[in-house]
């Protein structure tokens, strides 16, 4: 599954849900190949549904490119409109796993947390976010830039996974139900737990090849589809080990 550009986990009569890996982007864009093109090469009715987007089809929700992990893909109209409403309402939740290195404790505190702000845009073609706390005490630009809208990451567990050397590597977990661009990873990184490996906010560890950031888990209509922990935990341990004896 992880050297595959896409892997199908579960099939319905009204739905895929798929693994996609990294540097995989999720829609149409520049970079060709992307998972929905693949998925609707191997099954057509997806592409027939009226997404938001006109080249996003059954695509229900995207992933950043360098992210791995669940998507879901509607097969018919009916699918998708309900999965869309239930978005809308915050009833399908989103879980991303993370893993965090550090040489400092990451403060246990913080498990349970809700990270809640606006989101501003920066870089050429807002290449990265910058979440925005409290807009009255922050610039005009980013009064102006950051919306009016507030997304929230809930952090529901954390724990100490790995050592190697003074390093230490954490597992945490993170809920959303709506979600902006980069949200879960520039929440992490606004708490100084950002992700390993993570080219954006993570300049320690920028040089890594793999980000350890999936989207592990999504749940839906009362369905709930996850990855494996021993899947994760050994693409983890591969990269860090293999990081921290260069």
């Amino acid at each position: 599954m992880e050297n595959k550009p896409y892997s199908v986990l579960a099939e319905t009569d009204d739905y895929l849900v798929v693994f996609k890996n990294s540097s995989v982007p999720s829609c149409i864009g520049k970079t060709p190949n992307s998972c929905y093109e693949l998925i609707a090469k191997d099954f057509p009715e997806v592409a027939k549904v009226k997404g938001k987007n006109q080249n996003d089809g059954g695509l229900l929700h995207r992933l950043d490119t360098d992210t791995a992990g669940i998507l879901l893909f509607a097969k018919n109209q009916e699918f998708y409109d309900a999965i869309n409403q239930e978005q809308v309402e915050n009833r399908f939740a989103k879980t991303y796993t993370a893993y965090s290195a550090t040489s400092c404790e990451i403060d246990s505190d913080l498990e349970g947390k809700t990270i809640s702000s606006y989101f501003r845009a920066f870089g050429e073609k807002g290449a990265s976010v910058k979440p925005i706390f409290d807009p009255k005490s922050e610039t005009r630009a980013n009064q102006k830039k950051c919306g009016n809208r507030i997304y929230s990451t809930k952090i529901v567990a954390i724990k100490e996974f790995l050592k190697k050397d003074n390093l230490k590597l954490y597992k945490i977990k993170c809920q959303i139900f709506s979600g902006f661009r980069h949200q879960v990873r520039s929440h992490l990184a606004s708490e100084k737990m950002p992700v390993f490996g993570d080219k954006i906010y993570n300049p320690q560890f920028s040089d890594e090849k793999n980000m350890l950031f999936f989207a592990s888990e999504i749940s839906f209509l009362g369905k709930n589809y996850s990855l494996s922990e021993e899947f994760l935990d050994e693409i983890a341990q591969r990269t860090f080990f293999a990081s921290a004896i260069k």
